[in-house]
């Protein structure tokens, strides 16, 4: 009796390793697989101190390559036919601040530099990225201009933002182990970003802002940002200097430290 129950005792122990490894063999083809995500987003941010807000509607594709790089493109259908605005109403937001605004098209990718888990549940886990981001954005201006002269000219100018981002992202991620569904996720980001307007659409974008660009209406930054996320909802902050803009007209929406705050809604629509 002793004897086999011994033996039924390894056996058990032999398939519970065995059992152990096919687990661990099926999560890291899981994390080896390409995952894509089509989901939709709203977002409701501010710039102003609070005193105005601007709202957008995006599709999103995630895509994760490999265990540690995914990419994503977003794309806004209101930004296919950019309607025509007044110097007061360009969109800060937007045109900084891609992440958030109605910019028509942005592309990202990220690299998981290092990730790791505190709790041997692995309930709580830690996440640092490189990223990379770039954006397109469409304006039209339709308000009544003076040139260095102060002749007037033809209002009806147009121009692109470009904007190209890098920084390094860091995620902790607590999973209940009871209720895995429902992950609480708190991410820090310091970034540089570039801000630049084509060599063709300078002459328009400088006649609007009559303002002192420098190198072809280009704008350097440094920034962070914050975000907290309960499963689709997310509330952030996104804040940045941008440099070599003490000279700029008070006026100037470009100038120093600016700001975007708000909260995003994301949900799935397809994943496989």
């Amino acid at each position: 009796m002793i004897v086999a129950a011994e033996t039924l005792v390894d056996s058990i122990q032999s398939i519970s390793g065995e059992v152990a490894k096919v687990d661990s063999a099926i999560t890291l083809l899981k994390d080896q697989t390409a995952t894509i995500i089509f989901s939709g987003a709203s977002s409701l941010n501010s710039s102003e101190e609070l005193k105005s807000f601007s709202g957008s509607n995006r599709f999103l594709a995630f895509i994760q390559l490999t265990r540690i790089l995914d990419v994503s493109v977003t794309y806004n259908l209101a930004a296919v036919k950019p309607q025509s605005i007044s110097r007061d109403s360009i969109d800060l937001i937007s045109l900084m601040f891609p992440e958030a605004g109605t910019t028509g098209f942005t592309f990202g990718s990220r690299i998981k530099i290092v990730t790791g888990n505190k709790q041997k549940s692995k309930a709580t886990t830690h996440n640092l990225s490189g990223t990379g981001e770039f954006s397109f954005k469409q304006t039209k201006f339709n308000n009544t201009l003076t040139d260095s002269t102060g002749n007037l000219v033809d209002g009806n100018k147009e121009f692109s933002a470009l904007n190209f981002n890098f920084g390094f992202k860091y995620l902790y991620t607590y999973e209940p182990a009871d209720k895995p569904e429902t992950p609480l996720t708190f991410g820090i980001a310091t970034y540089m970003n570039i801000f630049n307007i084509p060599n063709e659409d300078e002459d328009n974008f400088q006649l609007i802002f009559q303002d002192s660009f420098k190198k072809r209406s280009l704008i350097t930054s440094v920034g962070a940002k914050i975000s907290l996320q309960y499963r689709g909802y997310v509330l952030f902050g996104d804040f940045r200097q941008n440099i070599d803009t003490k000279n700029f007209k008070n006026d100037n929406i470009f100038k120093g430290f600016v700001y975007n705050i708000g909260t995003l809604i994301n949900t799935d629509l397809l994943r496989f």
